[in-house]
């Protein structure tokens, strides 16, 4: 259920939520959640580091609103 990265259009407020595989978002914050996504990654890439990821998805954001 979760939506390519760079196939979302980031406007208005947004908070970005960042979590590492072993303990997860709580189901509380997922049900809050109007998006969820994912960062397309290379066939032979398993994870990211938590931090990576959530630098990426600010990065995109930034990209988007114009700097």
């Amino acid at each position: 259920g979760s939506q390519n990265l760079y196939d979302i259009a980031f406007g208005g407020k947004i908070a970005v939520v960042v979590c590492n595989e072993a303990h997860g978002v709580s189901d509380e914050l997922i049900q809050m959640a109007d998006i969820r996504l994912r960062i397309p990654m290379c066939v032979n890439a398993e994870s990211l580091n938590d931090s990576v990821a959530g630098g990426i998805v600010m990065y995109e954001i930034y990209r988007q609103k114009g700097k």
